[in-house]
């Protein structure tokens, strides 16, 4: 007899862009997840290209602050990672604040 093992995953994702208002990548943000259920913080910057990803992540609803030299800190909070899903921030730099454009789930 043979059988055919299906994985299952319990984890997901976060990932990001930040830009500024022109649109152009802003590298070297600062950004931090908690999970304010677990107390779960993971910590990374935004690459050349102004992207982060932060894989791995166990289920379950985030709250992400973004900060940059010269701009406001800004706090985007219950973004919600699915099993194996990735949710999307973007946000754009605009004046002395980050503002969230969406945040979607693939």
């Amino acid at each position: 007899m043979t059988g055919v093992l299906v994985g299952q995953t319990f984890r997901g994702g976060i990932s990001g862009t930040i830009a500024d208002a022109s649109g152009a990548a802003v590298a070297g943000a600062a950004v931090k997840l908690v999970s304010p259920d677990t107390g779960l913080t993971r910590e990374g910057v935004s690459s050349s290209t102004g992207d982060f990803v932060f894989q791995d992540l166990p289920l379950g609803k985030y709250d992400i602050t973004v900060t940059q030299p010269g701009f406001d800190t800004v706090h985007v909070s219950g973004v919600v990672v699915d099993a194996g899903k990735t949710a999307t921030v973007t946000g754009t730099l605009d004046g002395d604040t980050i503002t969230v454009s969406s945040v979607t789930a693939k």
